[in-house]
């Protein structure tokens, strides 16, 4: 934003509301239907910023008015909350438990507490809970998918997985399942056994790691 303007316009993927208002859910369910998309409240149409009296009553009136008109819900798949001050999104879900998280620090003898926390971004400056504590949490509603094809056609599985819960769960999970399809086999070098991966082991952890939602195959 520079002098109160935003330094872009309105086009197919971002769109300026003063206000809240009813019509909001038809620009979230023509994004969702098409590549996706920004909108923006408390912007007028010229791209000056207004603002909005109350945050909080406004993401839950746009989180109502989409779970209301829509099926099904794609207010935890399709869309979120950001604000535009450039702090972390504050998650929808204020009471999430994090077992997994605190397994995993604990593990590598490093301390996860209030301060470790706020330094993760997992809280705000406000306290609140943000999305990525979210993800983190027990309670993130997104999944991992994995499948083994049957075959070179994507048309047959041979098997299939669906992973919950903790993303560092989901990732641990993930990268375990890949493995047992990751087969090791022997060659020689002279007298000498090699026992190689189909794939290294590195690169499936990058490649998992660096996963985007277009699909990783193997």
């Amino acid at each position: 934003m520079v002098g109160g303007y935003f330094i872009f316009v309105e086009n197919k993927t971002i769109k300026f509301k003063r206000k809240y208002v009813e019509d909001i859910k038809n620009t979230i369910v023509a994004f969702a239907n098409c590549d996706g998309g920004t909108l923006y409240i408390g912007v007028n149409d010229d791209g000056t910023a207004c603002g909005i009296d109350d945050v909080d009553d406004t993401m839950l009136r746009v989180t109502n008015a989409v779970k209301d008109a829509v099926r099904p819900d794609i207010t935890m798949k399709v869309f979120d909350f950001h604000s535009m001050d450039g702090h972390a999104a504050r998650s929808l879900d204020q009471h999430p438990t994090f077992n997994k998280v605190v397994d995993f620090f604990s593990k590598r003898k490093v301390e996860f507490g209030r301060t470790q926390m706020r330094s993760l971004h997992l809280t705000g400056e406000d306290g609140m809970y943000t999305n990525l504590a979210f993800l983190l949490s027990e309670q993130c509603t997104y999944m991992i998918k994995l499948a083994v094809f049957e075959g070179s056609k994507k048309s047959a599985f041979r098997d299939r997985r669906e992973l919950s819960g903790s993303l560092l769960r989901q990732l641990e999970e993930a990268y375990n399942y890949i493995d047992c399809y990751n087969c090791t086999r022997a060659e020689f070098s002279g007298l000498d056994r090699l026992d190689l991966r189909d794939y290294p082991p590195e690169a499936v952890r990058e490649a998992l790691l660096n996963y985007r939602p277009s699909g990783l195959f193997f």
